[in-house]
């Protein structure tokens, strides 16, 4: 298996994480859940974490 990281997984990545800390934003404001996989468990991290601040997020369109 190959374990090189390309330029592409790197920019994939980085989408994921915007997408989750935009997921979980948008959770916590609406009262919905945002389940997650961690830790051999799953559990609504809109009710366990914190927050991410407005800084953390990424609003710019992408194409």
């Amino acid at each position: 298996m190959n374990t090189t990281h390309k330029p592409d997984s790197t920019k994939i990545d980085a989408a994921l994480r915007i997408a989750g800390k935009r997921a979980l934003w948008l959770g916590k404001r609406l009262g919905t859940p945002v389940i997650v996989y961690r830790d051999g468990k799953i559990i609504d991290v809109a009710q366990t974490d914190p927050e991410p601040s407005m800084d953390e997020i990424e609003w710019k369109q992408t194409r």
